[in-house]
Order: C-alpha cells, then sequence, then structure tokens
C-alpha cells in the first residue's frame, strides 16, 4: 500500500542511520513533557528512533503502524499496561539495551535505544527507570496498539503537582517502605525468601516478611520487590488505621508528638530528611566574599514561620548546616545525633588552598601513585558510623578505612596511606603550585635603559640599511654582539643577525628533505641566521684566523667564546606564547586563578596566536599529512629552551660550549614578571646539568624611546632574514617555507647540515654523520640537558614539548 510505505518511511530509519541528529519526535515544535495517550499523563513522551517527520506515538496508532509487525508474539494486553518493561522482557528476552547519552537535564536526561524486528525505537526520561519505561510503551504502543497505560510507578515532575504542607499528604506520598521506615524507625526487620515450588503459570514465588515491633507481616510476589511491597502495605494498614473521613491517626500523632527525636531518622542524611518534611522549603543562596578572599555561600531559608541560615565555602555544606540548625530548634535534635554525616567536616571551616590536592586526600594519593585501586564494601550488620569500608590497594600495601559513606570510608583509608607512605599530613598539606613555584623574591635584573636604547637604535639603523624600506613586517628581531673590551659603560655593538615574521608552514607542505623552513617568526629566524654566523665564525677559527668571535679551550678539542663578547636578543614585541598572553594583565591577575599561566602553548596553523599544549602531544608524518595540525611551540617556549642549552643548538654544539644570551630587550607590551615567568622560571627545577650547561638568566629590559601604538595592519605571509657578511635579505614565503622563487632558503636544515660537514672535514674528530638526526645526536652533553629540561617542564606542571615528527630529520647525503 502507498500510504502504508509512506507511513513507514515517516516513523523509522534503518539502523544504519541512527546517528541522524533528529530529536526524539523529528522536530522541535513538540513538547517532550505532553502527554502521549489517553491516560498517559506521565509527562514524559516516549520516543520512537528517528522519526523523519512530526508524528508522534498516537498518530503512529491512528495510522496502524502495528499492522506492520506481521509476526509479533501474543500477550496479555492487560498485564502489559500495567507492566510494560516486564512483558517487554518476557516476549523479547534477547533484546538488547543500549544506553546513549541525553541532553543532559530535565525529562531528557537518559536515553536508551532498543532494536525489534529490525526497528529502532527509544525513550528518555528524568531517570535510566523511566526511559526504560518509556521505550517499553513506545515499543507496545507501535506493535499492539496499547496506549492506555496504568503507570505503576509515580512519573508525574514534582513541579506539576499540587503542593501541600500537610504532613498526612507528605507522608502519603513516600514509597511505602520509606513511610515505614519513619514510623518503624530501627525496631523494623525485612526478610525475602524464594519458594521452590512454583505458582500455576509456572512462574516464581517470593515470600516477604516484615517484622515491625514485634509483628510480622507477610506477602507474596513475582519478585522480591513485589512481595516486599505487599508487605509494607500490610503492616502501614496495620499501623495506620484508618479514621473517618480517611485520615490517618496514627500518622498524625507520630508527625505531632512532642516526642522530638524519635519522628525523625536520625541514621540517614539530614537534608534528605529536611526535603521530605519541608518540600515547600525554598533556599536563597547568596555568593559573598570570605575574609580570606575566597567565595562563600550564605544559604538562607524560612521553615515553620522561622528564619535560618547557614554559611560555608561551598554551597551543600551551608544548606546541610541550615538544615542541622533547623531540626536542632525545632525538633529539638542535638548534632551529635546525625550519624549518617561526619560532624567535623561538616562543622569545620578550613581554609581551601587554590590546590585541590591540598584538599583532598584521593585526589592527591592518585596523583603520587595513579596504580592506586580502592574497593569499597557495604556492611548492612554494622552501625551506621562504619557501614562502608573501603580498601586502598597501593602497590602490595592495602590501607583499610571506615565510614557512613562511600567517600568517607575512601578518604580514612587515602589519608593512612599518605602518612604511611609519604609521611604525608593530608589535612595540613599544601602542595605546592606552578605559580608558587614561580613566586620569589629575588632581585631584578634589568638592561639599563641607555644600553636598551642603544640596542633599539642599532637595530632600527641596520634595518632600514638593508631592508630598504620594508613596512610591512609586523615582528623585527635581531641577535646583537656587545664587544666590552673597550668600555664597560659604553659597548660597541654590532648587528649580526635580523628576522621578520608571523607566520608558520602549513602541515601539507612540510618535507623530509631539510629544505624548507618550519617556523618563520621573526624570532627564530634571527636565531637560525645568528647560528649560520656563528658558522662562519667557527670555520674562521678553525683555520686558524684570530679574528674570530671564539677562541680555543685550552687542552680540548672545542672552541668557546670569547669573554669579552657578549650576545643580546632584541625583538620589538614581547615573543608569541606565555611572554605575550599575560603582560596586559596585572601582578594579581596573573596569580593562582590565572590556570593557564606559565603553560606551553603552540601556534595556530594558518594564522596568529597559541593555545595551550594538548594533553596528546605526540606527532606523526601520516597524521598531518591526512589534516591533523602542525603543530609548532611559541617564540616564549623556545627562547625558554634558549635559556637552558644555548643559542647555538645541537650541530654547533658538537664544535663549541653554549653561548647563553647576556640580555632581552623588549619593545611593546614589556612585562617583566611576565616575561621571567616565560623565558627562564619555567624550568627552575632543572639542575645537574652536564658540562657548562646551566638555566641562564638573562638580564631584561626594554627601551623608552619605542613607539607604543597598537599595529593594527594585516601581517604579510613573508618573512625576511639576514645575517652578517651577507650583501641582501632573502625573501621567504612563510606558508610553504621556500623562497619566494621557491628554492630552499639559505638558513633551512639541509645548509646547515651542509655547514656542519664543512666544519667536520676542518676538524681533527674524522665523524661521518650518515643522516642530519645523527649528526645532531653528536652532541651528547646537549642531548643530555635536553632531555633534563624537558623533564623540568613536567616537574613544574608547564606541560610536554611536542616536536616535529622523527623522520623530520632523517635526510641525509
Amino acid at each position: 500500500m502507498p500510504g502504508r510505505e509512506r507511513d513507514e518511511r515517516l516513523l523509522y530509519a534503518p539502523p544504519s542511520s541512527r546517528n541522524s541528529g533528529l530529536g526524539p519526535w523529528g522536530s522541535n515544535r513538540y513538547s517532550p513533557t505532553s502527554g502521549y495517550g489517553r491516560n498517559g499523563g506521565n509527562g514524559q513522551r516516549p520516543g520512537v528512533a528517528h522519526i523523519m517527520g512530526p508524528m508522534s506515538p498516537p498518530q503512529a496508532v491512528a495510522h496502524k503502524f502495528s499492522q506492520l509487525f506481521s509476526n509479533r508474539p501474543a500477550i496479555n494486553v492487560e498485564k502489559a499496561r500495567t507492566f510494560p518493561v516486564m512483558v517487554l522482557s518476557e516476549i523479547f528476552p534477547d533484546i538488547k539495551i543500549e544506553w546513549t547519552e541525553g541532553s543532559g537535564r530535565g525529562d531528557r536526561q537518559f536515553k536508551v535505544e532498543a532494536e525489534v524486528q529490525g526497528r529502532r525505537f527509544f525513550g528518555e526520561g528524568r531517570s535510566k527507570k523511566i526511559a526504560k519505561l518509556n521505550l517499553a510503551k513506545t515499543i507496545l504502543l507501535c506493535m499492539y496498539d496499547i496506549h492506555d497505560f496504568k503507570d505503576a510507578v509515580e512519573t508525574t515532575p514534582k513541579s506539576s503537582q499540587k503542593k501541600s504542607t500537610d504532613h498526612e499528604t507528605q507522608m502519603e506520598k513516600k514509597f511505602p517502605l520509606t513511610q515505614l521506615k519513619t514510623l518503624a524507625g530501627d525496631d523494623l526487620t525485612i526478610d525475602v525468601q524464594q519458594q521452590d515450588e512454583l505458582n500455576d503459570q509456572g512462574e516464581k514465588i517470593f515470600i516477604a516478611t516484615i517484622v515491625v515491633r514485634g509483628v510480622a507481616y507477610e506477602a507474596i510476589g513475582k519478585h522480591k520487590n513485589l512481595a516486599r511491597l505487599r508487605a509494607a502495605k500490610k503492616a502501614l494498614d496495620s499501623l495506620r488505621p484508618k479514621k473517618e473521613g480517611g485520615s490517618d491517626s496514627s500518622l498524625n500523632d507520630s508527625m505531632n508528638s512532642d516526642s522530638g527525636p524519635k519522628e525523625v531518622d536520625t541514621t540517614r542524611h539530614p537534608t534528605m530528611v529536611f526535603y521530605e518534611m519541608y518540600r515547600d522549603v525554598q533556599f536563597n543562596c547568596e555568593e559573598t566574599k570570605g575574609s580570606n578572599g575566597l567565595n562563600e555561600y550564605l544559604v538562607e531559608a524560612e521553615v515553620e514561620g522561622k528564619k535560618y541560615t547557614g554559611k560555608a565555602c561551598s554551597k551543600k555544606k551551608a544548606k546541610l548546616r541550615l538544615v542541622l540548625n533547623a531540626f536542632e530548634d525545632l525538633r529539638d535534635i542535638p548534632l551529635a545525633e546525625w550519624s549518617g554525616i561526619d560532624l567535623n567536616e561538616t562543622m569545620e571551616d578550613r581554609t581551601l588552598s587554590n590546590n585541590p590536592a591540598a584538599n583532598h586526600p584521593i585526589v592527591l594519593l592518585l596523583k603520587l601513585n595513579p596504580q592506586t585501586r580502592f574497593v569499597v564494601t557495604e556492611d548492612y550488620d554494622c552501625e551506621i558510623t562504619s557501614k562502608y569500608k573501603a580498601i586502598a590497594y597501593v602497590g602490595d600495601r592495602q590501607f583499610s578505612g571506615e565510614g557512613p559513606n562511600k567517600k568517607c570510608a575512601k578518604t580514612v583509608a587515602a589519608r593512612g596511606a599518605l602518612q604511611e607512605l609519604f609521611g604525608i599530613d593530608a589535612d595540613n598539606y599544601v602542595e605546592e603550585t606552578r605559580n608558587d613555584i614561580f613566586e620569589d623574591n629575588e632581585p631584578k635584573k634589568e638592561v639599563p635603559v641607555e644600553l636598551s636604547n642603544r640596542i633599539a637604535d642599532a637595530v632600527q639603523k641596520k634595518f632600514l640599511e638593508v631592508f630598504q624600506g620594508e613596512t610591512q613586517c609586523k615582528v623585527i628581531a635581531a641577535f646583537v654582539v656587545a664587544d666590552c673590551q673597550t668600555s664597560i659603560e659604553e659597548p660597541d655593538l654590532r648587528v649580526v643577525s635580523i628576522g621578520t615574521g608571523t607566520k608558520c608552514i602549513t602541515g601539507e607542505m612540510i618535507d623530509h628533505k631539510g629544505q624548507t623552513l618550519n617556523d618563520c617568526h621573526g624570532e627564530i629566524i634571527a636565531c637560525r641566521g645568528f647560528r649560520r654566523f656563528m658558522f662562519d665564525e667557527l670555520i674562521k677559527a678553525l683555520k686558524s684566523d684570530e679574528d674570530t668571535l671564539f677562541e680555543r679551550i685550552p687542552s680540548t678539542k672545542k672552541y668557546r667564546l670569547k669573554a669579552q663578547h657578549k650576545i643580546y636578543l632584541f625583538v620589538n614585541t614581547a615573543p608569541c606564547g606565555d611572554g605575550r598572553v599575560f603582560t596586559l594583565q596585572t601582578q594579581q591577575q596573573q596569580g593562582a586563578k590565572n590556570k593557564t599561566a606559565g603553560l606551553l602553548r603552540t601556534k595556530i596553523e594558518n594564522g596568529q596566536g597559541t593555545i595551550p599544549v594538548p594533553e596528546n602531544n605526540i606527532q606523526t608524518s601520516d597524521g598531518i599529512l591526512e589534516g591533523e595540525r602542525l603543530r609548532t611551540m611559541s617564540c616564549s617556549d623556545k627562547i625558554l629552551k634558549w635559556n637552558a642549552l644555548g643559542v647555538q643548538g645541537a650541530l654547533l654544539s658538537y664544535f663549541i660550549d653554549p653561548i647563553y644570551l647576556e640580555g632581552i630587550v623588549i619593545g611593546l607590551h614589556y612585562n617583566y614578571d611576565a616575561l621571567c615567568r616565560a623565558l627562564y622560571k619555567r624550568a627552575i627545577k632543572m639542575d645537574d646539568c652536564p658540562g657548562d650547561y646551566r638555566l641562564n638568566r638573562p638580564a631584561l629590559g626594554s627601551p623608552n624611546n619605542m613607539e607604543t601604538s597598537r599595529d593594527t595592519s594585516k601581517a604579510t605571509s613573508n618573512s625576511f632574514n639576514w645575517y652578517h657578511q651577507e650583501r641582501t635579505a632573502e625573501a621567504v614565503n612563510a606558508t610553504n617555507g621556500k623562497t619566494v622563487i621557491l628554492t630552499p632558503s639559505r638558513l633551512c636544515k639541509l645548509n646547515f647540515f651542509d655547514k656542519f660537514m664543512q666544519s667536520l672535514k676542518l676538524h681533527p674528530d674524522r665523524v661521518e654523520p650518515r643522516t642530519y638526526q645523527s649528526a645532531k645526536s653528536y652532541a651528547t652533553d646537549y642531548q643530555k640537558t635536553k632531555e633534563l629540561f624537558f623533564k623540568s617542564l613536567e616537574d613544574t606542571t608547564c606541560g610536554k614539548w611536542i616536536g616535529k615528527p622523527y623522520e623530520h630529520d632523517m635526510f641525509g647525503y
């Protein structure tokens, strides 16, 4: 039938299209809380997966969709109306229930799906039980045209019910077992046994026995819960004889008696008991600042005409304190009688540290030993204060703890493990955070303003001379050699390298032959030009030319920079990354609340700016070729690396001692504290370095003659480089890493490898590296220091360094 085929397309879709993204009703025009049948006012509509048009299950019934299921098994319709989930399990015992993510709020918090006879159905609800119930109703509705369901469970949202302050009504709304526990207190035992024989329908029989104050009540049922429920109802009917008019005298007597604590179950959590007794109470919460500068919460509520307040460092604790005060005043219940909570933790105002591990022993233990495993058991025969028992397995050691809830038990076990294994008192321990590491009282080490002005003027003069009026350069960096032999006050300055640029190569243009420049930011280009200049100076020294910056180290085969030569780095703006992100913030803003301060950051491919390094920090060549973002470390991070390993790099380290910066001069966005953290403090834990390697702490400075206006012009994609003894500047397209005429740059890795091989021919050692990677590995002290540097970054929780794929340096002759 054409009509039926059309309806089937509207209602169903094949399982392969289950992620179509359509809502449960195929359209947002239908409210998820509206009724779905004549008597279906449960406030939540069951759904059918992937309805291609706006059609509800009642419409499905009207279109006789049940005729699509010709081979459906026979069922008891009346039983299906009352127990849809049970009936669904009986007719489809092998049905596979799949829980998927719901919207996370309201009536769609949970979502369950199932496939029946090649078609998919789903149900949603504010709990898993209700979602599964709605799934069963949907399947039975569409297969058997059953829509007059008799809900055995109240699923209407509380907000839609008429509220009442009458204590009798409140008790009636409770589940029978809850009512019974409230009335009987501790004088209550429940036992459920399965009978050996089956009933006439071949089903199991369970007998529940409830003993209340020495009187036993029995009931049978097809399952344990049903038998227990029937027995509880029998006990309630006996304990609460009905008066004329339907009122419950025993219940009223219990709620209105002056017996005090006997009417409240103090073994349960106070807040839960409070919600059951006072459903109409409204809590007003206000966030304030405490005396210690941290947030505090003030909760107010009116209970039985009296106002109560609670204040604490969290909303939950503030509300709990209010509830305890109300019970103590209205029901005369002392705080010590509440066995379901830890009073010491509830009433103690601890000074919270900015480090969460300082206040949570479980978190701290897992951080110190991630392999820690917790096992929690529940003992019904013990007192409520030790109902839960937890065992923490740390290596081959076990630590136990007890408490009224699982969290308390695990906390006690974690405290014992911390004290025994690490000697840590969890209540008084404050872990050193990343911001604590960066804070110190060392005196400022700044480049004199006069020298900073001279360096800036020298760079500007050389830039105008070499680049001949190029004005599109937003970032200009340069290396300056200061000759302090003639005069300490007025050293001779010589600009030996200049670089410009703000872009990096794109992932698809990266190669494995060493012929492209991956990072064309001005600071990096200037450093590569400086290294090229150092190679030229080294070759002069190897040829015994005295007119060079290097001198031979006695009794060794290595060279070092002459003592009178000092190296300065100039950048016209703060380097990208951690050194620039926080330069415009005050010192207070850079404090503990700034969770990203100090983190390693990577440059954005095809754009400007940086982002913190991701947790998955391994780059692969095939991943980049398939579209993964190419990650390049920020300039702040690379300058930090220069202060740990030297600006000479790995290839030159085979021939010379490390060269460290004497000072760094920044033009715009100069912030001393932010730059100190970004450029050397993040590696403060690096120690025991081999040879002459160390963590360098350069002086920082800024000229006072720089133009401070913000440049909003668009950055060019070209990068320019120049170094000493070169007559002209070279233009490189930053997006493909090659010159504008598509030839390898003079600063590419392949040309550096050529310089290395030239130097080897003049060196006494006759090593012959086959690849660029093996040439770098010859500098053993450099490589060891690099590993110490990476480890120090992890120790200060700054992140893990992201390098280029291994194949990138495997080229050779």
